[in-house]
């Protein structure tokens, strides 16, 4: 028998009753835990020796559950099919995203930002771009249920006062009432409260405010150009935006240099009651460097998810204050450890390998929001007519993991499908088939490690003395 190629043993820092290591299977979503007389099994078979009675019953389990093949080939049968199903049933043809910059001017000065490089014109988009806009967007998602279709408004800073940002905001809520298209809003919140009304009276779905810590590193972070004072006014903006009903999304930027307030800001939001406010969410999300960013130290991932599971591990209540899964092993373990299914392989990296678009106050249409005001990487117009460059959008949405050769013997290629396409064509100068590897599977590695134990103790429902070889972790699975 042969191994599968997408196997990860990791041994637990904690192990529960027999079970010292954990098993997990990237491709199936499998995930059993391991007593000793599983991991003899595992070597005899890796190794080619002969198996006893307990061996082989111990064998074909492994097998059932997609860890071992009788041959390579069935391993490779068993992707084709699990990507041919997926294709099948529509399960990765995402409803579309549609991302409107309403101008690309913004009152901030945050260090991080990646439009640093990229701000080609300091319009507003007009109400004739609008209604061109929305054009295009009701063409492109003909084939869509109405209420299925998302539209985010962004920038720059698209809650900016003036008549013309005023005026552009309305237009667009307005008209995605009529098409009756969810609207969701990504802002700085400098200015928030006073729009909040104008949101309210639209039915604006959600709103998402960056908070990088609590007041005193908010101002350090992510101060205005002139260098006034904003994190009075961003936090009166989500108490009355939550008090209106409108959900607010709280996402924090993580480095090195803040990831310690961490519990200071769960604190606060805890003081102010957000954390237990049925419409409010927060989560954080490490700084990428996908566009070059300059004068700015980027960490590497993998010290910065390291450091936030120590910070976890020292205080548990931060499990709960906020979401991690733009951190590689939590998008594809957290589901689990809150109790719900692994997930199902991941084919596409993102939205902007499926369906999104991106449509910026120059008139130009973008697959991805980075990409936005690189000109040379817009893949069509909506004015004077609207009109897409069809071969590069191609390059776009036809990358999928199975087409990337450097990926074939991957242990996460299906859990990281080949890496930011952007941050492979920007930063690293490759062409539409190359890759951009993270730390996935170190990650991943690093979350078995040292959580595996609060995996094993709910899925093992106090039967551990009772199971012999290897026990079901994940409900999914072959």
């Amino acid at each position: 028998m042969f191994a599968s190629k997408y196997n990860i043993i990791t041994k637990l820092n904690r192990p529960v009753s027999c079970y010292s290591h954990i098993i997990l299977n990237t491709l199936t979503g499998s995930m059993d835990a391991l007593d000793q007389p599983s991991l003899r099994t595992i070597e005899a078979l890796q190794a080619g020796a002969p198996l006893n009675r307990e061996q082989e019953r111990i064998a074909a389990s492994l097998k059932h559950r997609g860890y071992f093949y009788d041959n390579r080939l069935d391993e490779e049968r068993k992707v084709y099919l699990t990507v041919g199903a997926m294709k099948e049933s529509g399960f990765i043809d995402k409803n579309p995203v549609f991302i409107i910059l309403t101008s690309y001017n913004c009152n901030l000065a945050c260090p991080y930002c990646f439009q640093q490089k990229t701000k080609p014109v300091s319009s507003v988009i007009t109400p004739k771009q609008i209604e061109n806009v929305f054009r295009a967007i009701t063409h492109l998602a003909r084939d869509y249920e109405r209420d299925n279709v998302r539209i985010d408004l962004m920038g720059g800073e698209p809650l900016l006062p003036g008549v013309h940002y005023e005026q552009a905001v309305k237009e667009i809520l307005a008209r995605a009432a009529v098409e009756g298209f969810r609207v969701h809003i990504t802002s700085n919140g400098t200015f928030l409260k006073d729009y909040v009304s104008i949101l309210a009276d639209n039915a604006v779905h959600s709103v998402q405010i960056t908070v990088d810590g609590p007041p005193s590193v908010q101002e350090v972070r992510r101060p205005t150009k002139d260098r006034q004072r904003t994190s009075d006014m961003i936090f009166a903006g989500i108490n009355e935006a939550l008090q209106k009903g409108i959900r607010v999304s709280a996402r924090t930027n993580l480095d090195h240099t803040n990831i310690e307030h961490l519990p200071a800001l769960a604190s606060f939001y805890e003081e102010n009651g957000w954390l237990a406010h049925g419409n409010f969410l927060a989560y954080v999300s490490p700084v990428h460097d996908h566009s070059c960013i300059k004068g700015f130290p980027v960490d590497g991932e993998l010290g910065l998810f390291e450091k936030y599971l120590e910070l976890v591990n020292r205080y548990p209540s931060l499990d709960r204050a906020f979401q991690a899964n733009n951190f590689g092993a939590y998008r594809y373990l957290g589901c689990t450890l809150s109790g719900g299914e692994s997930p199902v392989p991941r084919i596409y990296r993102c939205e902007a390998n499926v369906n999104e678009f991106v449509f910026d106050s120059a008139g130009n249409i973008y697959p991805c929001l980075e990409s936005a005001g690189s000109i040379e990487h817009a893949v069509g117009a909506y004015e004077p007519e609207f009109l897409l460059q069809e071969v590069k959008l191609a390059e776009w949405r036809r990358r999928q993991v199975t087409e990337l050769p450097e990926c074939n013997d991957c242990v996460v290629r299906f859990v990281c499908a080949g890496g930011c396409m952007w941050h492979a064509m920007s930063q690293a100068g490759g062409g539409a088939r190359s890759v951009a590897c993270e730390p996935t599977e170190e990650e991943i590695r690093l979350f078995l490690a040292r959580r595996g134990h609060e995996l094993l103790a709910p899925a093992l429902g106090g039967r551990a003395t009772e199971v012999s070889g290897s026990a079901p972790v994940a409900r999914r699975g072959r």
